[in-house]
């Protein structure tokens, strides 16, 4: 165990180091938050799979820059940005900063939801859970 939080140790350090090189170039990375959108309240669990049958996951496209910037502890913010056009569900812009720069990512989502409304759109429910919530 404690040969793996060493390599693990060290393995973070090449990450921020990289990180640091990085943003010497940008100031903020603009990407999407997750690559899919959120089910749909009326479809089954995620968790669920017929026959026993486990599906694929998707390929993580942008969002391992979701994993890499916890693991750096750098700044990020979720936003809502828009819905997908084929189940009009939200999807969220992920936006990460510097290190120590959470002023910077905070001022850019709070700019961004000023001059939109997203933050203020809901997707219409079901019809049936739509009743049941009446």
């Amino acid at each position: 165990m404690a040969t793996q939080y060493l390599q693990a140790t060290r393995v973070r350090r090449i990450l921020l180091e990289q990180l640091r090189q990085f943003y010497k170039q940008v100031d903020v990375v603009m990407c999407y938050t997750e690559k899919e959108s959120a089910p749909r309240l009326d479809s089954e669990p995620l968790d669920y799979h017929p026959a026993g049958q486990k599906p694929q996951p998707p390929p993580p496209g942008n969002t391992d820059l979701m994993a890499a910037s916890n693991l750096a502890g750098l700044p990020g913010i979720t936003i809502p940005c828009g819905f997908t056009t084929d189940t009009n569900l939200p999807v969220g812009l992920h936006l990460v900063g510097r290190p120590l720069e959470d002023s910077v990512v905070v001022a850019l989502g709070r700019e961004f939801q000023r001059q939109t409304d997203w933050h203020r759109r809901r997707p219409p429910l079901p019809k049936s859970t739509a009743a049941s919530r009446s």
